[in-house]
């Protein structure tokens, strides 16, 4: 019995336009959702902001207001950019991409832990100023762990994630403080250098939040990665990071 060909083909002609209807439709749901997401966030990113004025030293609300001003002025144009990375999307058509959405929430959230530092820093424990241990970030993927072995030494371990490209950035050791408690430096040799050159990441700590720099650092992070920043304190250290922390501490691996 000779079949029709043109029966074979139909039921499964149908399963696959059901299912591109269907990848289709959930497609429109999950970008449907991170939209709704973004405008939670963009909701809490509002509260946050205004609660950190409040809290913060007037030294500092100029510096805090146009930090504020800047990131909204630029979180759109890296979205556009994180949302090209993806095959397919081209300038115009970005925020068809649930890409877009993502990168926005992402670094609207992670501006809000930022302002929530400022509270934190202020509000909640504000016995604390003038201190260097805990948890600090700069709201533009930067991380840093501080943990106080006394002497005016500090142990320390500080990460980046930065940009669309996620560039990472990871250097860790031991930094002396001061006589004035204000300043604390680490300096290791650069590992590319082939003149000696120092590696070194300064912290100032000024009006509670700690300006971080760095000098031939690159050997320490991708191209596009960074450390410098202005970091607000946002936590205590949790107990998991002390252990590797006080090795740290112990190695004493910095030169002065």
């Amino acid at each position: 019995m000779v079949r029709n060909r043109s029966c074979q083909t139909r039921p499964s002609l149908l399963v696959l336009a059901l299912a591109m209807l269907l990848g289709t439709v959930q497609a429109q749901a999950d970008l449907d959702l991170a939209r709704a997401d973004v405008e939670r966030a963009n909701t809490v990113l509002e509260r946050a902001a205004d609660m950190a004025r409040q809290a913060a030293p007037e030294a500092i609300r100029t510096d805090l207001d146009a930090t504020i001003q800047s990131f909204l002025d630029t979180r759109e144009d890296r979205a556009r950019a994180a949302a090209r990375l993806e095959p397919g999307v081209e300038a115009g058509n970005e925020e068809d991409a649930i890409s877009y959405w993502y990168d926005l929430l992402g670094t609207t959230n992670a501006m809000t832990r930022w302002l929530r530092g400022h509270v934190y820093t202020y509000c909640v424990q504000p016995e604390h100023l003038g201190t260097w241990e805990g948890v600090w970030v700069d709201g533009q993927g930067g991380y840093l762990e501080v943990l106080d072995m006394g002497d005016r030494v500090l142990a320390f371990r500080l990460e980046a994630v930065r940009g669309p490209t996620l560039h990472t950035g990871l250097i860790e050791g031991v930094a002396l403080v001061n006589a004035g408690m204000q300043r604390a430096r680490f300096a290791v040799p650069d590992p590319s250098s082939e003149d000696r050159a120092l590696t070194i990441v300064t912290f100032d700590l000024q009006h509670g939040r700690l300006h971080l720099s760095t000098v031939n650092a690159e050997s320490f992070h991708g191209a596009r990665a960074y450390f410098d920043g202005t970091y607000v304190r946002t936590r205590e250290l949790p107990r998991d990071a002390v252990p590797h922390l006080k090795a740290l501490g112990q190695r004493g691996v910095t030169l002065r």
